[in-house]
């Protein structure tokens, strides 16, 4: 797995790279402005998780 985060003071990016060839999974979950979202797809181009929720902010 290979992770990015950012951080600022209005929220943060945490992007991610599991996996390898045939099974990649690729994705992000930020936040900014009290809102929120988690997308995660296989290879990048079929969606796995595309999440906004107010389940997903208060995780945060």
């Amino acid at each position: 797995m290979r992770a990015k985060q950012i951080i600022s003071a209005k929220g943060f990016v945490w992007k991610a790279t599991i996996g390898h060839s045939l099974f990649q999974i690729i994705g992000a979950d930020f936040y900014a402005n009290r809102s929120s979202r988690m997308r995660f797809s296989l290879w990048g181009l079929l969606p796995l998780v595309n999440a906004s929720s107010p389940d997903i902010m208060r995780s945060k």
